[in-house]
């Protein structure tokens, strides 16, 4: 799959390291095309803003795969706090929850060539802000960037495809709920 990547123009958290894992060909992904991100760039151009509506689950965005979808939820009783999410997966339903402190916050981009993300945000009505950069080639705009600015929900997944370099703020109190789609 061919990638344009403006990984040298995102600060990427693989640095040096991952690129002799690359050259190495011992990080399991395909080399060939891990190497040709690398040796490709594209100009950063921003597209939009966009604000979602606290009461908006399922939203299309710019960028081709990047969407907003519901979440099938199950609340408790509403002693505790509980809320389960149930998600009908075509991927091995591998699931990872990141704890944020209140001081957190991320200086660089993370991208993910092997797969996409899908993201769910929980805490106390914060708001966030979701940066993306397009880092593919075979897409109309290389270098398209947007930002999504919402309120954490636990009714609504942030779908984010596989070469789309991706940063968050206002992750202070939150909990992500990430899965990976292969």
């Amino acid at each position: 799959m061919p990638w344009c990547s403006t990984a040298r123009l995102l600060h990427l958290r693989s640095g040096a390291a991952q690129l002799d894992r690359l050259e190495k060909g011992t990080t399991g992904l395909g080399t060939a095309d891990a190497l040709l991100a690398l040796d490709c760039s594209a100009e950063r151009h921003h597209v939009g803003t966009f604000q979602v509506p606290g009461d908006v689950n399922d939203l299309d965005f710019p960028l081709p795969g990047v969407r907003l979808e519901s979440t099938n939820v199950i609340e408790g009783d509403g002693a505790n706090g509980v809320a389960c999410i149930t998600r009908i997966t075509t991927g091995p339903g591998v699931t990872d929850y990141v704890t944020h402190e209140q001081e957190c916050t991320y200086s660089t981009f993370g991208i993910h060539v092997g797969q996409g993300d899908r993201l769910a945000f929980f805490g106390e009505g914060q708001n966030i802000s979701v940066h993306l950069s397009d880092c593919r080639n075979d897409v109309g705009r290389p270098g398209a960037e947007i930002t999504i600015g919402l309120a954490v929900s636990p009714y609504r997944v942030l779908t984010i495809p596989k070469g789309v370099a991706h940063t968050l703020d206002g992750l202070g109190g939150v909990v992500t709920r990430d899965e990976p789609v292969w």
